[in-house]
């Protein structure tokens, strides 16, 4: 099996970085954010399928695509961010699992 990186222009903006999660502004509306989160739920559990941790999952590494409205995981570096990942899971599907959970609460769904 080889695993490879397809590196792709994304017009985007950071996750974290959109405004109205956490207050139910127009912007992420519930169906946005439902979607969001089924993408990076979907491609976190792809990438365990076929062994690949994700590493350091929080909303700064998910971009939203300008265009297509879709949700992309990025920066498969490793460690764990506080608040995100527990440091005695950081690197673990166990600290995914965390991270993703995290993330769907930060999206408030």
């Amino acid at each position: 099996m080889i695993i490879g990186i397809l590196e792709e222009y994304i017009p985007t903006g950071v996750l974290s970085d959109l405004r109205g999660l956490e207050d139910g502004d127009v912007e992420a509306s519930t169906e946005r954010r439902k979607k969001w989160g089924a993408q990076v739920r979907e491609t976190v559990d792809l990438l365990h399928e076929i062994g690949v941790i994700w590493g350091d999952g929080k909303p700064h590494n998910v971009l939203i695509h300008k265009e297509t409205d879709d949700a992309w995981v990025i920066n498969f570096g490793g460690s764990y961010t506080e608040g995100w990942v527990d440091e005695e899971l950081m690197e673990t599907l166990e600290g995914d699992e965390q991270a993703v959970d995290r993330i769907l609460e930060f999206l408030n769904i």
